[in-house]
């Protein structure tokens, strides 16, 4: 009975003792939000009266001590601490760089992989990895690429640092000849070489517009840089806006971060800290030039994969110009905007700009533009006039990527030229051709007209009678490779804007393809639904019925056939035997059967001065 007693009373006790510490830790909690809550609307006040650019207010760091959110130390020494790569006083850019740069938005991409939270005082690791993160990112050209690197990783295995700080430059030093992995798989990486891009140990905040100009040109040539800066205790509270602290000047810096961007027009510094998303702009947060230090201790990485391991999978790359589209007309002396996209590639590789007319290059717009996209060019008045021109676009990595866009005209000529007056209607531009073919295409009348293929010994004249013309080329005498067909009129006094045409061509006959083209139509004969009744004088061909009937027979998968009548298309179709059923047809007509390949290839039949009988039933 009397055990049964103490501990009912004992219980009692506990609960009396469990409700007081609840009562006195509940009370502490009150009074340590009502005392955030003084400090956030003190500065607010301050923030108010000196008109700030930033707004503060409850983050998800503002109830912990600030010595917790910060852990930069350096070595007594590292005032003279210097990387094997360039130094400030060395440095230089010598592309043009835009107003405006952020490598967390651009194009609207975000090249930075997700901001983290860092644990302890552990932001020289948190700001080494981002740096890293975000210069794979524009290295692969692929955004999304985000490896997650793991910062424990470094903390427990860098001599330079640990939960209570560490040296973010030494660091570099370090991962030269040690890897970081990811968090969850087998990929590691490891510092190429790093450099200064400022190193000013004094803090003083001299030369301050010569260190921001050499930060924005490493942003465009390096991307994402590691940087140091002095935190106060107002930056626990920032939610948003341009920072700027209105006390005296630091004299030293203690956190480390990563500039991303940079803003002229506002004249900011686009940032990614390591507090999480629930500070600051998302993680982020800008700040004015020449605040806390932030331009004297910054540095930029390249960096590699750990030859130990396996390589990444091969990633594709490829260019599209945008403009120009092809068909525009552009005067000499006038600009004109090329622009393009990649995919799979830096955006901080070299681009090189060149102008070609037809296949033969003809002059170099610029040798080095940066890969952002865009590149003014004003057409010099020195070019000829021509309707065949074509910009080619080359991205100057391992892979030589480049690509070509349609063809443009360029004239001194300040009026609309007038519609050609010759044509070429086949080839198709950029066909691929084996084998005879023929060339044909319309013109204004009785002139004669010379055919020929730039950069060979082949030339035709011919006289036309009439608006449409043909001529029969045989490929086989030629290497494969590209050419340029011409058909121009000979001896003519129009101007050579209106009285020539150019078609680029690509023969491939070394390659054992073999595709012929079988039809119910027989030439030479008197053909009656199918059968070639009758042998007919001077080579005439006379068609009776309703269905034109193509057989293919070749050693390589069909695509697709496309039936043309009068070189006007009529109709495609995908499945043996290829059928065109005609409408009501009378008259003398052209009949051509066209072979798309697997390859990407076209063969061609044409059937010319068919005498053509349909009822169309």
């Amino acid at each position: 009975m009397r055990i049964k007693i103490i501990v009912t009373l004992l219980t009692i006790i506990l609960l009396l003792l469990s409700t007081t510490l609840s009562a006195v830790e509940s009370k502490k909690i009150n009074l340590v939000k009502r005392s955030l809550s003084n400090i956030i609307q003190s500065l607010e006040k301050i923030l108010e009266r000196e008109n700030a650019t930033w707004t503060a207010g409850f983050t998800s760091v503002s109830n912990i001590p600030l010595k917790e959110l910060l852990g930069l130390s350096f070595l007594s020494d590292y005032a003279k601490f210097d990387s094997e790569g360039n130094t400030a006083s060395n440095y230089s850019y010598t592309l043009s760089i835009q107003k405006e740069l952020d490598w967390h938005n651009y194009n609207g991409k975000d090249y930075m992989s997700p901001v983290k939270r860092q644990n302890g005082g552990t932001c020289w690791a948190y700001a080494v990895v981002g740096t890293i993160e975000g210069r794979l990112n524009l290295e692969y050209g692929n955004p999304n690429l985000d490896k997650d690197l793991s910062e424990t990783y470094i903390v427990n295995h860098c001599p330079y640092g640990g939960y209570n700080g560490g040296d973010p430059y030494r660091t570099l030093e370090w991962l030269k000849s040690n890897s970081v992995p990811e968090e969850n798989g087998v990929f590691r990486t490891k510092i190429k070489n790093w450099g200064w891009v400022t190193h000013d140990s004094s803090f003083n905040n001299n030369n301050i517009n010569y260190k921001v100009s050499a930060i924005k040109n490493a942003l465009n040539e390096y991307g994402p840089l590691l940087a140091a800066m002095y935190v106060y205790s107002d930056f626990q509270h920032y939610t948003g806006g341009i920072y700027q602290h209105y006390e005296s000047e630091p004299k030293t810096v203690n956190h480390a971060v990563v500039i991303v961007g940079y803003n002229d027009y506002q004249r900011y510094w686009v940032c990614k800290n390591s507090w999480g998303t629930g500070w600051g702009e998302h993680g982020y947060f800008r700040i004015k030039y020449g605040e806390v230090n932030i331009e004297d201790l910054v540095a930029w990485v390249k960096v590699q994969h750990d030859n130990i391991l396996p390589p990444n999978p091969p990633h594709s790359a490829s260019i599209t110009i945008l403009s120009p589209k092809g068909g525009e007309t552009y005067l000499t002396n006038q600009n004109c905007e090329i622009k393009w996209v990649t995919d799979g590639i830096s955006p901080l590789a070299n681009v090189k700009i060149e102008l070609y007319q037809g296949n033969k290059y003809v002059y170099t717009v610029t040798s080095l533009t940066r890969n952002d996209g865009g590149y003014s060019w004003n057409i010099p008045s020195t070019l000829a006039d021509s309707s065949n021109y074509r910009i080619k676009v080359t991205v100057m990595n391992f892979k030589q990527t480049c690509n070509y866009s349609n063809s443009f005209i360029i004239t001194s000529n300040p009026y609309p030229p007038p519609k050609p007056l010759i044509k070429i209607i086949s080839p198709k531009e950029r066909s691929i051709v084996r084998g005879i073919i023929n060339i044909s295409g319309t013109s204004i009348g009785n002139l004669p007209l010379k055919v020929y293929m730039i950069n060979t010994q082949w030339n035709k004249i011919i006289y036309i009678h009439g608006k449409k013309w043909s001529i029969p080329l045989d490929t086989i005498k030629f290497n494969d490779g590209e050419y340029t067909i011409v058909a121009e009129l000979a001896g003519s006094p129009v101007s050579t804007m209106t009285a020539k045409d150019m078609v680029n061509i690509t023969i491939k006959n070394d390659n054992n393809v073999e595709i012929n083209i079988n039809t119910n139509i027989k030439e030479g004969y008197l053909n009656v639904f199918g059968k070639a009744l009758a042998q007919l004088n001077g080579n005439k061909t006379v068609f009776i019925g309703n269905k034109i009937v193509a057989v293919v027979d070749a050693n390589v998968s069909i695509k697709q056939v496309n039936f043309y009548l009068d070189n006007k298309p009529q109709l495609t179709d995908y499945e043996q035997p290829y059928e065109y059923h005609l409408s009501r047809v009378l008259g003398r007509h052209s009949i051509k059967i066209e072979v798309l390949d697997e390859n990407g290839d076209y063969t061609f039949k044409e059937l010319r001065n068919v005498f053509i009988i349909s009822t169309g039933l």
